[in-house]
C-alpha cells in the first residue's frame, strides 16, 4: 500500500488506535476534555519522508469562514 492509498482509508478509529498503540496512554486534562465542543474540524494529515511516519495535526472547524487577513 502507498503512503497514497493509506491516507485515503484513514479514519479517526485508526488514528486514535496508532496513537495510543504507539503512545501506550495519553493523558488529556479533565478541562480541555469537557471544552471540548464536538464539532467537526479538519485533520490534516501529512507524511514525513525522512522518518517514514505520518504527521496528524486538528485544522480549523469545517465550515468556518475566518478570513486569514
Amino acid at each position: 500500500m502507498t503512503q497514497e492509498e493509506a491516507i485515503v482509508e484513514i479514519d479517526l478509529s485508526k488514528v486514535l488506535g496508532s496513537i495510543l498503540a504507539h503512545h501506550k496512554e495519553i493523558s488529556v486534562p479533565t478541562e480541555v476534555f469537557m471544552n471540548e465542543t464536538g464539532k467537526d474540524k479538519q485533520l490534516e494529515i501529512t507524511y514525513d519522508d525522512e522518518t517514514k511516519s505520518f504527521i496528524f495535526k486538528l485544522g480549523e472547524e469545517i465550515g468556518n469562514t475566518t478570513d486569514a487577513n
